[in-house]
């Protein structure tokens, strides 16, 4: 699913994070985070910084903010998927 950004960052497509999606998010993946109380030219950036598995087999990802680079977060790849609330940057993913 695609959805298009407008204003600015018109050229900027989004890719919805799915069960067939997540999969190809890779390290330097830049991610925009739906937020229901801000403008959409204000949501929140994240990069993938790193993959890993941990004891119990399960992919997660290591995201980290780029307008404040302090602020990480541990996210599964199910959890990016059932929070319904990232999409990944056309320009960064891997296709």
């Amino acid at each position: 699913m695609f959805k298009f950004l407008a204003g600015p960052e018109r050229d900027r497509t989004e890719v919805k994070i799915d069960k067939d999606s997540v999969e190809r998010l890779q390290v330097g993946t830049v991610l925009l985070e739906s937020c229901e109380f801000l403008p959409k030219h204000r949501f929140p950036q994240w990069k993938v910084i790193k993959r890993f598995k941990d004891r119990n087999n399960t992919p997660h990802v290591v995201i980290q903010n780029l307008g404040e680079p302090t602020s990480c977060k541990s996210l599964s790849l199910q959890g990016l998927i059932t929070s319904r609330k990232y999409y990944a940057l056309q320009s960064s993913y891997a296709h």
